[in-house]
């Protein structure tokens, strides 16, 4: 059985981070200890998934107040996001974010909670269409436009001239680490997905450690079904 579980940053003994860091390094290539525990480090809260009592896969987010044009807005922004491969199509992760979002967006209201992230391969942004109805990239109309606006805004200041507001991607003059080729390609079955198709086309330098930013606005009428029955958990005190 699988069990999902958030806990803070400073909570993080170094027994879990040196494990979260061998199952980090298992998929990726050019990250040192050092450089992982910096990241982990800026972070606000991790949500860990463990087998049996064994690490199987985490994420970590930082989570920032901003002011852009008049507006104050809550931003998460994504870190480092693994699963081990036998767990890959689990949902207890997925549950768990939307569950830990649905408790801030509690929080935080009435100012709008923006999710910022920056995806190396395909199958983190396949998270997007999962969570959400409306997200960048792609866009095509005016509501995307705008959150293409603050994404552009979000990843400016974040990552100065490493960002390409032209292509949305973002090219580090020194690499911060990429996928292990065996782990960044798709599958057959997976080149068949629409959005797998789309980040390839968009982050032609994924391979490298290149980066797509990514952002949408975590509200539950921006949410699938499932999506919203599990922020609602969060939301309503669960």
């Amino acid at each position: 059985m699988l069990l999902a579980r958030t806990v803070s940053v400073p909570d993080i003994d170094a027994g879990m981070r040196a494990g979260m860091y061998r199952l980090f390094s298992r998929y990726y290539a050019n990250v040192s200890a050092t450089q992982f525990d910096e990241d982990l480090a800026s972070k606000l809260f991790a949500i860990v998934l463990e087998a049996a009592g064994e690490l199987v896969g985490f994420t970590s987010a930082s989570v920032t107040e901003h002011c852009i044009d008049g507006e104050q807005l809550t931003v998460v922004f994504s870190g480092d996001t693994i699963v081990d491969q036998p767990h890959w199509g689990q949902q207890a992760l997925a549950r768990a974010w939307l569950t830990e979002m649905g408790r801030l967006g509690r929080q935080t209201e009435p100012k709008r909670l923006i999710w910022f992230l920056i995806v190396k391969g395909h199958r983190t942004y396949r998270y997007l269409p999962a969570f959400a109805l409306r997200y960048v990239p792609p866009s095509s109309d005016s509501v995307s436009h705008e959150l293409t606006r603050l994404r552009d805004v979000l990843a400016t200041e974040k990552f100065g001239r490493e960002y390409d507001p032209s292509s949305g991607v973002v090219c580090f003059e020194q690499s911060r680490g990429q996928l292990k080729p065996e782990c960044a390609e798709p599958s057959e079955r997976e080149m068949r997905l629409p959005e797998v198709t789309y980040f390839l086309n968009a982050n032609p330098g994924f391979r490298q450690g290149d980066e797509l930013a990514c952002l949408t606005e975590i509200t539950r009428d921006n949410m699938p079904p499932l999506a919203r029955r599990w922020f609602d958990e969060g939301y309503n005190g669960g």
